[in-house]
């Protein structure tokens, strides 16, 4: 047997081998595993767009009356007005701006009518329940016991009329004196009952003019419109002395902390851009500077405007309010702020014996020498705008007893005369 026989049976006799052996374990191939693949591209970690936009208020609401009436006071646009702040426990901490007011002179009288209705009910409720507890008692205990005198006579007369002693008329007499009596009880029982359903009548009227006092005090508390929310109030649409109905728009207040940026983008950047993602917000100063804040994507617009073909996106920005500083070496503490330069006019009213300069009443103020004014100094640096700081000095008045409204009641003038005519040009200086 040369070589090459011996190799093919030792081959054989391995393959033989095998195949009368048991299984061995079949190896188990694994499934491969999911993968998301990108396509490789050149991008720009650290690209910005740079877009202008408009500033707005981000809501706005137009506010009117629950009640129908007179304006006596309505609050001036611009003002920064606050709403009512309460405790966990409801103790208010702060009262709310009121930003407008009702004559409540009819909602008044409309409470004190209800209150007198109330009063005369109560006092009709008292003198039925007294006669309840005391008169019918007394009243009944009269009629029993006429009742029962009656009975015995008309017992008594009976017998006597079965054995002949009496005449007819004699029993007739005592019978229809016991059903008299008997009858006089029954009718105090049903007065009795008639009164307690009266009773009942009466508290649920007491009940139902209770309910219409509260309407009544809650139409007089109606007659002060105040701040629902923290806001500056952006327009007015009456004025003091006009008649508004129920539900008629008075003012518009708008929230002004957040403020709405609206900026308009194209589609690429708003799949970039999610709700709350934090933007840079550049706002330019009027020396030049550069303000920065952070605003956050409050809504992107799921439509792009067809005449433009871009997208209207919302921010929201907290909003502050600058407050100019004094200049330098003005010590704050010696710092007061005013929103109103006076000038003082002359009135020719029939209410005045003589023309004679009057003044808004805000701008006369009181100490222990009297009255007094603060004249501007510099009104003339002040006007062309060359500062903002006024230079004032107090320069004593003599005030008036009467006062002109005017607007309503939004300014009141009076009548001033200055002790010291040479301290103040009623043609040039001004009054803080």
């Amino acid at each position: 047997m040369n070589d090459w026989q011996r190799l093919l049976l030792v081959a054989a006799t391995g393959c033989l081998l095998n195949g009368c052996g048991g299984r061995g374990e079949q190896p188990v191939a694994k499934s491969p595993r999911p993968v998301s693949t990108i396509t490789l591209a050149t991008t720009q970690p650290n690209r910005s767009d740079h877009l202008s936009g408009t500033v707005e208020a981000w809501k706005s609401e137009k506010l009117g009356f629950e009640v129908a009436g007179r304006v006596q006071f309505v609050v001036e646009p611009e003002e920064d007005v606050w709403p009512v702040l309460e405790s966990a426990e409801g103790e208010v901490l702060r009262p709310g701006t009121v930003l407008a007011r009702l004559d409540p002179a009819r909602y008044l009288l409309q409470v004190e009518s209800i209150q007198a209705k109330i009063d005369a009910m109560q006092q009709n409720r008292t003198a039925v329940q007294l006669e309840i507890e005391r008169v019918i008692p007394a009243e009944m205990d009269g009629a029993q016991a006429e009742r029962t005198f009656a009975e015995g006579e008309y017992k008594r007369n009976k017998d006597l009329f079965e054995r002949s002693v009496i005449p007819k008329t004699d029993f007739d007499r005592s019978l229809a004196t016991f059903q008299s009596a008997d009858a006089k009880v029954r009718q105090i029982m049903a007065r009795e009952q008639a009164k307690r359903a009266e009773m009942a009548s009466l508290a649920a009227q007491i009940k139902e003019l209770e309910q219409a006092l509260n309407d009544a005090r809650r139409d007089v508390a109606d007659c002060e419109l105040v701040a629902p929310f923290r806001g500056q109030v952006a327009d007015v649409q009456t004025i003091p002395g006009g008649y508004v109905e129920r539900g008629t728009p008075v003012l518009t207040l708008q929230m002004m902390d957040p403020i709405k940026v609206q900026v308009q983008v194209s589609s690429e950047t708003t799949r970039r851009l999610r709700y709350r993602d934090r933007v840079e917000i550049h706002v330019a100063k009027p020396d030049g500077g550069v303000i920065r804040r952070e605003g956050l994507v409050y809504l992107v617009a799921p439509v792009a405007d067809p005449a433009t073909r871009t997208f209207p996106v919302t921010l929201l920005v907290q909003n502050e309010k600058l407050v100019t500083q004094p200049p330098d070496g003005v010590d704050p503490a010696n710092l007061a702020r005013t929103r109103d330069v006076w000038e003082v006019y002359t009135a020719d009213d029939p209410a005045l014996s003589e023309p004679a300069p009057v003044l808004e009443t805000r701008a006369i103020h009181r100490d222990a020498q009297g009255h007094y004014v603060w004249k501007v100094n510099n009104w003339e640096q002040v006007a062309r705008k060359e500062t903002g700081l006024l230079n004032v000095t107090k320069v004593r008045v003599e005030r008036g007893t009467i006062e002109f409204p005017f607007l309503g009641g939004l300014w009141r003038f009076t009548p001033i005369r200055f002790l010291n005519p040479d301290d103040f040009d009623l043609t040039a200086d001004r009054v803080a």
